[in-house]
């Protein structure tokens, strides 16, 4: 009888973009590597934060999901935890924007962070994460102005030209790079000629982050990040990247301490410190790019469980086996 636990690390910031159904695809797939792979009574699979996002760095399409996008996700991933009997399954973190209008007002796109905890077909929690961070950027208002207008005018002044007396010049070039090379070009600007006004190297980059700037915002949840897993005594909680820096799970939860501290990331490391665990525990992290991570608490003595101690069934696919503990 063992606790397998499972980690996937696939980073979508550099991942090409994706339909919903081939990002659920590669879980499902994954799920049913790690079963054919151990010897399980019970699994637990953690995924990374913005595994569903359109997030790759070099697109210009809007990186949040749609509601129907996280609807179709949510539904996905209650199917795919039902592939194993005791599955515990964190699909990482859903990224996605809801359109909002009052009367008279212009619309806003209200961004949220989600991570989905599902067993046996089950939403356990929907928590929202509460404390931001990478879900809205400067760029994503020239995505957002693209979707909608169509194209941005890229036509900018050279801020580096200069004539043969040292002067700056004021000759049209075409903007290139990506959004947020683009995005950086506002803060540019140019004179025409030495102490002339300072005026906007690129207008219409300026011109289409200005109409929907303040009008995109990150909505923090207050959802409950703890939660009882069925058929046994345990808990679990959730956090996400971020939060793991302010303690949020500590601070948060309504259990108090868990016995699973899941921990869904796309940058932030792991903070011994902020480790919310009762007797047995079981810390685990899953972040976009690096090595799993596994802490156990049995009593009062806590383990670090080496990288090299996971079996790697994928460059970003690790599990690892562990007794049953009692309660579960």
């Amino acid at each position: 009888m063992n606790l397998v636990f499972a980690v996937y690390t696939e980073d979508s910031t550099n991942v090409a973009n994706e339909k919903v159904s081939a990002r659920l695809a590669r879980l499902r797939n994954h799920i049913q590597r790690v079963q054919a792979a151990t010897t399980p009574t019970f699994i637990v699979f953690v995924a990374p934060e913005f595994w569903f996002m359109h997030g790759h760095a070099g697109s210009d399409r809007l990186r949040w999901y749609s509601k129907a996008e996280r609807d179709k996700t949510l539904k996905g991933l209650a199917a795919a935890s039902l592939l194993f009997g005791r599955l515990l399954l964190v699909g990482g973190s859903i990224c996605w924007a809801k359109t909002e209008k009052s009367w008279g007002e212009k619309t806003e796109w209200l961004v949220r962070n989600e991570a989905p905890v599902h067993y046996n077909g089950n939403l356990l929690a929907l928590y929202g994460k509460r404390h931001g961070g990478g879900e809205v950027y400067a760029e994503d208002t020239l995505r957002l102005y693209r979707a909608r207008r169509g194209a941005i005018d890229l036509q900018m002044y050279d801020p580096n030209g200069l004539d043969p007396s040292g002067n700056r010049l004021y000759n049209i070039i075409q903007a290139t790079g990506n959004m947020s090379e683009l995005a950086s070009l506002t803060r540019n600007t140019v004179r025409r000629g030495p102490g002339g006004t300072a005026l906007p190297a690129a207008p219409g980059i300026n011109s289409a982050r200005d109409r929907y700037d303040g009008r995109i915002r990150f909505v923090p949840g207050a959802d409950e990040p703890s939660f009882d897993i069925p058929g046994g005594t345990l808990t679990g909680g959730v956090e996400i990247c971020q939060e793991h820096n302010l303690a949020a799970l500590q601070n948060n939860s309504g259990r108090g301490a868990t016995n699973f501290h899941l921990l869904t990331s796309n940058t932030v490391g792991h903070n011994a410190a902020h480790e919310n665990l009762a007797s047995p525990g079981y810390f685990v992290h899953a972040k976009a790019g690096c090595p799993p991570e596994l802490v156990t608490l049995s009593g009062t003595t806590r383990t670090v469980v080496a990288a090299n101690q996971w079996t790697q069934l994928d460059p970003t696919l690790h599990c690892i086996e562990v007794p049953m503990p009692r309660g579960l």
